[in-house]
């Protein structure tokens, strides 16, 4: 059976179901895993798109025929199953969720008991030795009752928790926004049991706010939290993701956050906070948060984005915490346990921040203020109809006496800015991102960069 090669990701399996990720294919290459990867035990949950459902399916195909025992969560987020794999019960996790691709598209996500992802790239080669008569063959389960369930709320909760000391935290009103996603479980049960008032948007289908994309990064997916947080005097919003594992800040004024400046204030306190040396960064941009963690006597480790590849960084060099700039937090279970086990998580930094705000008596746009000022930012620009390695090369001529490199795409740095070109890893763009400690500087940059790319 020939697969469509579309859907084999950098870090997951992604595509239109049923046009391009067939219930056959997904059946193939869950097949093509448990064999490669002699998986015996699987842990699995989806988000709430009904296609979901459907390769939900698949999989339980898939483990029937392969004698695999499978622990279904049924509709949670993804850093309730992934933290329910770091528990060491199974040998595999598969989150069956398309994150914040638009309608119509399904998609999964592949983890090792040890914390390694296997992305769609790896998934490929391994479909590509998968014979047919090896997919055709029949396993006797060795465990009865192939199916279980398994809620692991509880002791997510308890885990998130210990993080932060509740008694702490001050009266506040946060607006929250599930976006009609599956993280909504997991934030009520965590969020429910501290000292503030939560407005819930978007918890359950069919409530009385607008309804919107799954994407927080998207300022009309932001609107509705905007509205409602100056409406409702609150101190901040915070909008996730489909699956659970990204979130947005929205700041008491009704400003979003920027992911980049947030994440400079979140590795300000997990430094102060967690003791930590090292923390896994996003190479996208450079110049302001590795200055930051500098400040607070840590070290920057670079990663190329994408969370497979946060998330085998953490564990190779045994990172406790990392950030991207897409939203995506990641947290290493070694904070609190002796297991050197990282995945993403977008509730412990939400709690880390409440906590901070409330010890230093700060709002959000209060605390972020410093990294807005000082750091200017063209936001994620895209560009369709551009060859990457043309654009690259003339980008690297003109900037030729910068330090450069090539992690994820073109990377330069110069005395106060940074740019990054890169290839998306998961649509037909060219991204480019520029960050500058002058507003001049960076309008320059942006101006020189557009004319050559294009």
């Amino acid at each position: 059976m020939k697969l469509n090669k579309i859907i084999f990701k950098e870090y997951d399996i992604r595509g239109k179901y049923p046009e391009e990720l067939s219930p056959e294919a997904a059946y193939r290459i869950v097949t093509a895993f448990f064999i490669a990867k002699k998986i015996k035990r699987l842990i699995v949950a989806r988000d709430l798109r009904p296609e979901s459902k459907w390769v939900l399916l698949q999989i339980k195909k898939a483990a029937a025929a392969s004698g695999v025992v499978v622990a279904d969560l049924g509709t949670q987020s993804t850093p309730a199953l992934f933290f329910a794999l770091g528990g060491g019960c199974y040998d595999a996790g598969i989150m069956i969720t398309a994150s914040h691709s638009p309608k119509g598209i399904a998609g999964l996500k592949f983890c090792l008991r040890d914390g390694r992802a296997v992305s769609g790239l790896e998934l490929k080669r391994l479909v590509g030795k998968l014979s047919d008569k090896k997919v055709g063959q029949k396993k006797k389960l060795s465990v009865r009752g192939a199916v279980a369930k398994n809620n692991p709320l509880a002791g997510y909760a308890k885990f998130a928790l210990s993080f932060i000391n509740k008694k702490k935290l001050k009266k506040c009103k946060i607006i929250m926004d599930a976006s009609g996603g599956s993280g909504a479980q997991l934030a009520q049960t965590v969020f429910g049991s501290l000292p503030v008032q939560v407005v819930k948007m978007n918890f359950l289908a069919g409530d009385r706010y607008p309804d919107h994309g799954l994407n927080p990064l998207l300022l009309e997916n932001q609107k509705s939290i905007i509205s409602e947080v100056k409406k409702r005097g609150a101190d901040l919003g915070v909008i996730f993701d489909g699956d659970a594992d990204r979130a947005v800040l929205i700041d008491e004024i009704g400003q979003p956050a920027n992911p980049y400046h947030l994440n400079c204030l979140l590795c300000r306190i997990a430094l102060e906070k967690l003791k930590i040396k090292k923390i896994a960064i996003d190479g996208r941009l450079e110049l302001g948060i590795k200055e930051t963690i500098a400040r607070g006597g840590g070290r920057a480790v670079v990663c190329r984005s994408g969370w497979a590849n946060f998330v085998d960084l953490m564990v190779q060099e045994r990172i406790a915490f990392g950030c991207e700039n897409s939203g995506h937090f990641f947290v290493n279970l070694s904070l609190k346990q002796k297991k050197n086990y990282a995945y993403g998580d977008a509730i412990i930094p939400i709690l880390l921040l409440l906590e901070y705000l409330a010890e230093n008596d700060l709002s959000l746009a209060e605390a972020l203020r410093e990294y807005r000022q000082k750091y200017h930012l063209s936001g994620e620009i895209n560009l369709t109809g551009i060859d990457f390695r043309k654009a690259a090369a003339k980008v690297a001529a003109k900037f030729r006496r910068y330090q450069q490199n090539k992690r994820d795409g073109l990377s330069v740095s110069g005395p106060d800015w940074f740019i990054n070109l890169r290839p998306s890893h998961t649509e037909p763009l060219v991204r480019l991102n520029i960050e500058a400690k002058s507003k001049a500087v960076l309008r320059k940059l942006k101006k020189e960069l557009l004319m050559l790319a294009r």
